[in-house]
């Protein structure tokens, strides 16, 4: 269930943006040194409580929920844990998406939360959306009680991740548990305890070797007289925005590993003027970048492919539903309607003084030049692989990565460095999140595992790796029937699995 909570918030631009409550599973890999924070006090999360109730402990707190600031393509995690020492237990949690980033994920997320284990929706529409400020929502699950958390403490993670990954992370200590002991004859064995000095076995898998097409795409916002489409390197500010195209070409054009295969130019206008005028203005435009960019690199018109984006209305729309504009409503509505773009285009000059908000803060993001750069990476041999790890690991395909790996003994420090890089650079790629899981649950992060086979469609590998997440979570049904499925499609790591598994079965009976 997705809900929503309409709150203002403060934006690049001042835009007011819809912020996405979530308690669903992260879509940002969570690894173990990324980055680091020291636990401190945190009064923001109040009434936080630790409830021993025989052989279950209940966390509760309240949540601040308000109009947190959250960039447009920013996600805020609350991560809540229960932590003593090196026993760690992660709890449900909560995401926070800007409006962007939700757009981005909901499609996946949509097919992805339907029956994931471990997930927890703790709010509901109503609670949600009941006021525009701050309010605390109570927070609360019960997991099953082991003795150290007798003295563990109760921490919430924070993280607030952008396009780039990671972009803070804290983490705040809420309460040290004041946990009554019980006789340890009194309590369940806990899956630690079972499988203390029992490993069971993930599943890797060898990528298939690929034709390695990679690209670099951009855009550069230049400046030109009215109505006209010759380009002024030193006209306001387009010799900045001309170097950064300047740079991407060189920099790949100069790449002895790699071959160009194509350029594509696409040019762009706002709504101002005919429809039929704007789409020659975005063709021309475009043929200018096209023809300055041949000049200055010297590179045949072969490579180039010119296209005319017309104006911008997918744009536009996007910057006013995201903006403060007054009548953006009506503003929507217009462009929203079945009329001929320059009916749509009088009745926006119609607007006045919205009008001239338009003009000044949203039309100059729609006259742009969007690029991007075609081409193919050669192949490597280990030994090259292993140099390009150091200087370009972009290069290398989710093949190369492996044999690298390969290079090392599986568990190794190098081992899970070049798993984890390798599913930094491919994050939506089956059989790399397949490997990267098994280096997870191997170190025991639970969460990044599991968010990692989440993005994996069904296969053999995958069900077995999930079958020793569940293991470590004590479900042993769900484990059993992972392992299973996985057996029967021939992943021989089940087969030493179901065996822990019914070792387990038989230590709790005894």
């Amino acid at each position: 269930m997705k809900n929503n909570i309409y709150a203002p918030a403060a934006f690049r631009k001042n835009y007011v943006s819809r912020i996405q409550v979530y308690t669903t599973v992260l879509a940002v890999f969570l690894f173990a040194g990324f980055l680091s924070a020291q636990p401190q006090v945190d009064n923001r999360f109040r009434n936080a409580c630790l409830d021993r109730n025989g052989e279950q402990m209940q966390v509760k707190f309240d949540l601040p929920v308000h109009g947190k600031s959250v960039g447009k393509m920013e996600s805020v995690f609350l991560i809540p844990q229960l932590q003593n020492g090196d026993s760690i237990l992660f709890l449900p949690y909560v995401r926070l998406n800007g409006k962007s980033r939700c757009k981005a994920l909901c499609r996946n997320e949509a097919t992805q939360r339907v029956g994931v284990a471990g997930t927890q929706d703790i709010y509901t529409e109503e609670e949600i959306i009941s006021t525009r400020y701050q309010q605390l929502i109570p927070y609360q699950t019960e997991v099953a009680f082991a003795p150290w958390m007798t003295s563990a403490r109760l921490v919430i993670r924070e993280e607030i991740y952008g396009c780039a990954g990671a972009k803070k992370i804290q983490l705040s200590t809420l309460i040290h548990s004041p946990v009554e002991e019980m006789p340890v004859s009194a309590l369940h064995y806990t899956t630690k305890q079972i499988l203390d000095g029992i490993r069971p076995q993930v599943s890797y898998i060898t990528p298939q070797i690929e034709n390695k097409q990679r690209s670099e795409t951009g855009s550069a916002y230049l400046d030109f007289p009215q109505g006209q489409s010759v380009i002024l390197p030193d006209y306001r500010r387009n010799r900045t925005e001309l170097n950064k195209i300047r740079e991407t070409l060189e920099k790949t054009r100069k790449d002895t590993n790699v071959e160009i295969q194509e350029i594509v130019i696409t040019g762009f206008a706002s709504p101002e003027g005919s429809y039929a005028a704007n789409e020659r203005l975005s063709w021309d435009r475009a043929h200018a970048v096209k023809n300055y960019l041949q000049r200055v690199s010297n590179i045949s018109s072969r490579y180039f492919e010119v296209q005319p984006g017309g104006e911008d209305w997918e744009t536009l729309r996007e910057l006013v539903e995201d903006s403060h504009l007054p009548d953006s409503r009506q503003i929507l509505a217009i462009i929203d309607s079945p009329e001929d773009y320059d009916r749509k285009e009088v009745r926006l000059r119609n607007m006045g003084m919205t009008y001239d908000m338009l003009l000044s803060d949203i039309y100059p993001a729609l006259r742009r030049v969007d690029y991007r750069i075609e081409y193919w990476v050669k192949d490597f041999t280990v030994q090259e692989s292993r140099d390009m790890l150091i200087r370009n690991p972009g290069h290398l395909s989710t093949y190369e990565l492996y044999r690298v790996a390969g290079n090392y003994t599986k568990e190794s420090d190098k081992w899970n460095e070049i798993i984890e890089l390798t599913v930094r650079l491919h994050p939506e790629d089956d059989v790399v999140n397949i490997n990267a899981a098994g280096v997870l649950l191997n170190r025991g992060d639970l969460v990044a595992a599991k968010i990692c086979l989440d993005k994996v469609a069904d296969l053999p590998a995958a069900w077995n790796n999930m079958g020793v997440y569940y293991l470590y979570q004590g479900d042993l049904l769900k484990a059993t029937e992972y392992f299973t499925k996985a057996l029967v499609m021939g992943v021989d790591e089940a087969m030493y699995n179901l065996d822990i598994r019914r070792q387990m079965e038989l230590y709790k009976e005894e």
